[in-house]
């Protein structure tokens, strides 16, 4: 596949997948209003988590990336798996805030170890899809780097592709989707993305 046509296939997959990563991330933190009572713990629970499990990703895949002979195989089963992650970890966070009583007790009581196992366990909940989110650029990277172009030039493309579709998903989430449908159909719609993202690049994978 030539430079032109895997940018044409790499660049529209990497601006969706980075809308769907943030209508996570929206929809989670407003999901942990519940569990915490408190929109700063909330949102700051689900960034924590989101900044510590991309930059793992990025560096453990990393390496994988390095070592694997077809990229975009690599990014289309990370996709995939961002879906699998995404389903489980969204039905984990809803069951949470029901669980409050038992942490309560575990804890004896305490209110302030009772917050911490909370938080750890939202952070750890949110942590696998997050890991994955952040393996997708390592696996663009070396698939797009095959090609005799400038590390530079197709670094800073995929990032800055990736991020204007983050800002995207940041406002389409919080201005329409959710004020149209409620909490739950915007993860089942990005979950649905990512899946149709993985698919394409498998099968795009298979020209390489």
């Amino acid at each position: 596949m030539s430079l032109r046509r895997a940018s044409a296939v790499v660049l529209p997959l990497f601006f969706l997948s980075g809308a769907l990563a943030l209508v996570y991330q929206v929809v989670w933190s407003r999901v942990m209003t519940h569990v915490f009572g408190s929109t700063a713990l909330a949102v700051g629970a689900v960034i924590a988590a989101f900044m510590a499990g991309m930059a793992l990703g990025s560096w453990w895949f990393g390496r994988l990336a390095d070592r694997s002979r077809n990229g975009l195989r690599l990014y289309a089963l990370v996709e995939l798996g961002i879906a699998a992650a995404a389903v489980l970890a969204h039905l984990a966070l809803n069951l949470l805030d029901p669980a409050y009583p038992a942490i309560y007790r575990m804890v004896s009581g305490l209110a302030v170890l009772t917050g911490l196992v909370r938080f750890l366990l939202a952070f750890l909940l949110v942590m696998a899809p997050t890991v994955l989110m952040g393996a997708t650029l390592p696996a663009l990277t070396r698939y797009l780097l095959r090609r005799d172009t400038p590390v530079g030039v197709q670094l800073s493309t995929l990032y800055a592709i990736n991020t204007l579709g983050a800002v995207t998903g940041v406002l389409l989430t919080g201005f329409v989707l959710i004020r149209a449908w409620g909490i739950h159909p915007p993860v089942h719609l990005a979950v649905a993305g990512n899946l149709l993202i993985g698919c394409v690049a498998w099968l795009a994978s298979r020209n390489v």
